[in-house]
């Protein structure tokens, strides 16, 4: 039984990942990993479960949490619950230490608590209800949850299918450790430097390299490029990126980029998942422009929008395919789709390709 072909279903899921991988194999079966989860504002249930039921599934081979940050773990617990994983991947922030382990899951119960007791906001509550889910998760279930780290660890994600963690880098755990350890129970664990605990994973299938990047920071990146340039190894060469922390300018830079990407004139192309009002920010797409990268955003940004789109000379200036969209755009407190939700679809023998469920049109491709 050999996998024909793979398909990367990044949903769009306003701020935050939400990633279905979908296996296609030779016997005619199709297997499913969960890659993040997030719920969309004002709903109640993730779309990736709405997916995987329209799928077919009723078992993943695998869940991955790349870092517990609320826009990538929200409605988690639900797919956990009805998909019953057979391993959990999660980064490296738990601990083998009996002790430490009851001190991190008592500052967690302290934390939700106190969040559910001091907000009113409906996705706040979300994301404390999917955090103790989860925790009460791997609490009953720790012979299938196993903490990665790299870089160039293999981690088998479907049969027949490996991905290679690139980050976090292995020291990540004793510096998180120490920290909780040295600042006590009021220690926020999942902090937003946390995101140095993000996961990245790469796929190589169908001559084609695909990197995952989670919420992956530079500070990060750097480490994983020199551990591997020791071993001889200066480029991911992935030819399909989904781009780190949605676009954020600090995360997404040359430096980053000179690692992901494979030398050659081949544009690659990078997939970002983001609402479009706080990112992918400005810098990102100067950097898109510069590298003439091939963006493909479930949120539109603000940055797409001139600010003279109101006036014929500001819609003159926009090439033609894009005029009547910005002509009948509105600016709102609620995320606009760009494209939408984008699947990349890797088959033997044929290029990668991307189909969108809103397509609108990109400066940034014409």
């Amino acid at each position: 039984m050999t996998i024909e072909s793979l398909a990367l279903h990044v949903l769009n899921v306003g701020h935050g990942d939400s990633i279905v991988v979908e296996a296609s194999y030779s016997d005619g079966s199709n297997r499913f990993s969960v890659i993040d989860c997030n719920i969309r504002r004002d709903e109640d249930a993730p779309p990736a479960l709405a997916l995987l039921r329209k799928l077919g599934a009723t078992r993943l081979e695998s869940a991955v949490i790349t870092h517990f940050h609320h826009d990538h773990i929200r409605g988690m617990e639900t797919i956990l619950a009805e998909l019953r994983p057979r391993r959990l991947l999660i980064p490296p922030v738990l601990s083998t230490k009996t002790a430490l382990l009851k001190k991190i899951l008592k500052q967690q119960k302290k934390r939700i608590l106190k969040l559910l007791e001091s907000t009113d906001d409906k996705s706040a509550k979300q994301a404390a209800y999917s955090m103790a889910k989860i925790i009460a998760w791997i609490v009953g279930h720790q012979d299938k949850v196993e903490e990665l780290s790299g870089p160039r660890r293999l981690v088998a994600l479907l049969p027949g299918l490996d991905a290679a963690v690139v980050l976090p880098t292995a020291r990540i755990k004793g510096v998180i450790h120490r920290h909780l350890e040295d600042e006590g129970d009021d220690v926020e664990l999942f902090a937003d430097d946390h995101n140095d605990t993000s996961i990245a994973l790469t796929l190589d299938f169908a001559d084609t390299i695909v990197a995952l990047c989670g919420d992956a920071t530079l500070s990060q990146w750097r480490l994983s490029r020199r551990i591997c340039e020791r071993d001889e190894i200066s480029r991911l060469s992935a030819r399909v990126i989904k781009a780190p922390h949605h676009g954020s300018k600090h995360n997404n830079t040359d430096e980053v980029y000179d690692f992901l990407e494979p030398e050659g004139a081949e544009k690659s192309v990078v997939l970002v998942s983001a609402s479009g009002q706080v990112r992918p920010q400005v810098e990102f797409f100067r950097m898109v422009s510069r590298r003439r990268l091939l963006p493909y955003c479930t949120g539109l940004s603000a940055c797409c929008m001139p600010e003279n789109v109101v006036s014929m000379r500001g819609l003159q200036s926009l090439p033609p395919a894009m005029r009547a969209f910005v002509a009948n755009y509105e600016t709102a407190e609620r995320p606009v789709a760009c494209q939408g939700d984008i699947r990349v679809r890797l088959s033997r023998g044929k290029p990668p390709s991307i189909s969108t469920s809103v397509a609108s049109p990109c400066i940034y491709r014409m």
